[in-house]
């Protein structure tokens, strides 16, 4: 892979776990400690109804931010949990447990190992207030783009996020390569001509039209590619 100049990177499930942030985040929303199974329970349900809405998301036509997408999922989640509480305060804990997520066993070699050879940037739908200064430490990045400060997500039809990538960057498409864990990376860096790399951690099977250059299930087995 000599061509490659660029890495990019999600930073959501692809370097950082927000799995990991699942019983803080309903122990501060329930104010009380949870057992390992009612955190569990709620967390289903989070995912749930996040990814739900986030999918329900990409069909819109015009830029929503993240935090009105969780206060709609909070809706949903408090009403299937019989919970009464406020879905903004839920939203907002969720965007502030993102910003203590950690990172995956083989991230901080990974991006050890990119910096020696590569620039590296970060392209995340995510809006400003989920990047803490953690999360934006974690590795040598050159920046960060982020569908919030840009005002568009990776499958944007404009392709703006991607667009952006490659002005700052101004080589050609093929000399950068992304890494995502979702469709969207793929099929919105591909729109840009950009070489792609699903990392399936979980071994699901690939069901879109539009296939990715790689596919890995560790940051590690990438590294090695590299």
């Amino acid at each position: 892979m000599q061509a490659i100049s660029i890495v990019s990177l999600d930073m959501f499930q692809t370097l950082v776990s927000i799995d990991s942030c699942r019983y803080s985040l309903w122990q501060e929303i329930m104010g009380e400690t949870l057992s390992d199974d009612e955190a569990e329970r709620c967390w289903s349900v989070t995912s749930r109804h996040v990814l739900h809405q986030y999918h329900e998301l990409m069909q819109e036509s015009d830029f929503v931010p993240l935090s009105h997408v969780f206060t709609r999922a909070f809706t949903f989640i408090f009403a299937e949990l019989d919970i009464d509480a406020d879905p903004v305060r839920g939203a907002d804990i969720f965007i502030r447990q993102h910003g203590m997520a950690q990172p995956f066993s083989d991230t901080s070699a990974f991006l050890d190992h990119v910096a020696l050879h590569y620039k590296v940037c970060v392209v995340t739908d995510s809006d400003e207030e989920m990047l803490s200064d953690r999360l934006r430490g974690l590795g040598k990045f050159d920046r960060i783009f982020s569908s919030g400060s840009l005002g568009a997500y990776k499958t944007d039809r404009q392709n703006r996020l991607f667009r952006a990538v490659l002005t700052h960057f101004g080589v050609p498409p093929e000399r950068i390569l992304h890494i995502g864990d979702s469709h969207a990376d793929v099929i919105g860096a591909n729109r840009a001509g950009i070489k792609t790399c699903w990392l399936n951690r979980a071994g699901n099977h690939w069901s879109h039209d539009v296939l990715p250059d790689y596919s890995v299930s560790s940051l590690g087995d990438l590294m090695r590619i590299l």
